[in-house]
């Protein structure tokens, strides 16, 4: 599996992206894969493995494309998308787009064994696990590794050796 992630990131590496479709695929292969390369508490690794949405983005139809279709473990992926933070319930990834940075700081209070992402790295100085940057026309991803382990979960030497 770490193999097909590093595929994927130096294939977007090498490659620009030139649509928003494409950015949006690329979001959802990047949670996908940093799912697969995190460790979450046992008590977490039952039942289905949920990634919540915070808001109305066009990620969310890329990521209910693996509903269905990719498991984490032995855990079938659901995605639940949440209007507003009160709705959020426990979920292993909250994705945060940047039309909901307002409702960030309520948003991450509801959840605790949780990787926060967003599309604003700049986040990730107060709470966010990973943000997505562009850079040269390239989508990367910056990690916050005590953040993460705030949330007692566990991330993979791959993972923090591809961050920016």
């Amino acid at each position: 599996m770490k193999k097909i992630f590093l595929t994927l990131i130096v294939w977007i590496g090498l490659g620009h992206i030139n649509t928003q479709g494409q950015i949006e695929k690329f979001k959802a292969a990047f949670i996908y894969n940093f799912a697969k390369n995190m460790e979450w508490p046992s008590q977490y690794k039952t039942g289905d493995f949920i990634i919540g949405v915070l808001g109305k983005t066009p990620v969310t139809s890329e990521l209910k494309k693996l509903e269905g279709t990719r498991t984490i473990g032995a855990q079938k992926i659901k995605i639940k998308v949440f209007s507003n933070p009160s709705q959020i319930t426990r979920c292993h990834i909250l994705y945060i787009p940047k039309n909901a940075n307002k409702n960030f700081s309520p948003a991450i209070k509801k959840v605790d064994k949780t990787l926060i992402v967003v599309d604003d790295a700049k986040l990730i100085d107060s709470g966010a696990g990973i943000g997505f940057v562009m850079k040269n026309n390239k989508l990367r991803f910056k990690l916050n590794k005590s953040n993460i382990e705030k949330r007692q979960l566990k991330v993979s030497s791959t993972l923090i050796n591809l961050s920016l």
